[in-house]
């Protein structure tokens, strides 16, 4: 028996967390944090996946993903940053 497997990526964790990351630099992102950012592009993971059954020949899969312990580690320096200034 062959089924079809469909795979649906939301990528609206890592939306959220961009505009988290956003709102800590209202006046754009300095040039000294852009290294720290490309690194992070390779830092997405998948943090649920859930299966879904659409018929007896097509099985879904849900893929949520979001970045990584780099990004909460990068954001939590820079809040602790923000929180010195």
């Amino acid at each position: 028996m062959n089924n079809l497997i469909t795979l649906k990526f939301d990528f609206s964790k890592v939306q959220e967390q961009i505009n988290e990351l956003l709102s800590c630099f209202p006046e754009g992102i300095p040039n000294q944090f852009v290294g720290n950012l490309k690194s992070l592009i390779s830092d997405i993971v998948i943090s649920d996946f859930v299966p879904t059954v659409k018929t007896v020949k097509i099985i879904g899969y849900f893929i949520i993903c979001r970045f990584g312990k780099g990004f909460q580690d990068f954001l939590a320096a820079l809040r602790t940053k923000k929180g010195n200034d």
